[in-house]
């Protein structure tokens, strides 16, 4: 026999993405990957199914699925861990993370002219740098999740929305970018140079793409910035060997 489960949501703070044959799980607001174990990600995939075939984002409260008794204490856990929810306001409809495949990789064209470091351009940089760092340090000793850089990118980008950067301007931004980077006394981390490079491209009117990516066995998080085909920072043939878990836009 089964029983019918009144419509499940993804809890907003929560992405997944399918790595091979296993889900994981980034939980945004705890700044924490974990891999679903089997019965999990079973039960998950199904909930995935039925979101995409029910054509609705989020499902309507009809859409019900049926659950097997025997599942019944997998759909709790979920529940119980927030992974779902089944409050509409505060989830949204089940389905993994899909981001384009840049096939383009502005840093690796190195221009025959190097475009000029103007004084804007050295204040953007340096506010940049600064708002990232005091970011990062934030979420470290106040143990915070990554959810406050990630809204506050969210909410720029759509205020600039149609500020996406042609190439040439883009390329000149992050090569401008690259060229003061070397000065700035830290190593380079992906989330540093990602958040300060967002930073700076919204200093002249642009936005882009900030992808985070996970692979298992070994286990690695990382992301870079790109758009639909072009990559800003990291190699292409880097990036290939992550899966996009959270897309911000």
């Amino acid at each position: 026999m089964t029983e019918a489960c009144s419509a499940l949501f993804l809890s907003n703070d929560v992405f997944f993405c399918y790595y091979e044959n296993d889900i994981v799980l980034l939980r945004l607001k705890a700044n924490k990957y974990s891999r679903l174990h089997t019965k999990q990600a079973a039960f998950l995939h199904r909930l995935s199914k039925a979101s995409a075939a029910a054509g609705t984002a989020p499902p309507a409260p009809r859409d019900v699925i049926d659950i097997d008794p025997a599942q019944t204490g997998v759909a709790k856990g979920l529940l119980d861990q927030g992974v779902l929810t089944r409050a509409r306001e505060a989830g949204r409809s089940v389905a993994p993370t899909v981001a384009s495949m840049p096939v383009e990789h502005l840093a690796a064209v190195i221009p025959e002219t190097k475009p000029p470091i103007r004084g804007p351009h050295v204040a953007a940089f340096l506010w940049a740098t600064l708002a990232a760092t005091v970011d990062l340090a934030r979420i470290a000793l106040l143990r915070k999740g990554f959810d406050g850089p990630i809204r506050r990118v969210r909410r720029r980008n759509a205020r600039m929305r149609g500020g996406a950067p042609d190439g040439s301007d883009a390329r000149d931004l992050v090569t401008i970018f690259n060229e003061l980077r070397i000065y700035w006394p830290r190593k380079t981390l992906c989330r540093f140079d990602s958040l300060a490079l967002l930073h700076f491209l919204s200093c002249f009117g642009l936005c882009a793409q900030w992808v985070f990516g996970v692979r298992l066995d070994p286990f690695g998080a990382h992301c870079w910035v790109q758009d639909e085909r072009r990559l800003y920072n990291d190699d292409i043939e880097n990036i290939a060997q992550y899966q996009p878990i959270l897309v911000v836009e």
